[in-house]
């Protein structure tokens, strides 16, 4: 079956299967560690947020 196919043909099929299976492995390993999206709670964030690093930033008393 393989008689009729040179040396430089199977090469190049053993090559192009090996760059295949590559990328494959790339992407499932990626896919892989994809971040998901946990929902988050809005009080529980507002709650825990470091209100004193915004002194500088935001007025105190709601003054514009």
């Amino acid at each position: 079956m393989f008689e009729s196919l040179t040396a430089e043909v199977l090469l190049s099929l053993a090559a192009t299967g090996a760059s295949g299976l590559a990328i494959c492995g790339t992407l499932m390993a990626l896919r892989a560690t994809k971040r998901t999206h946990d929902d988050l709670d809005v009080d529980s964030v507002v709650h825990s947020a470091p209100y004193s690093r915004l002194h500088n930033v935001v007025q105190p008393n709601g003054g514009l």
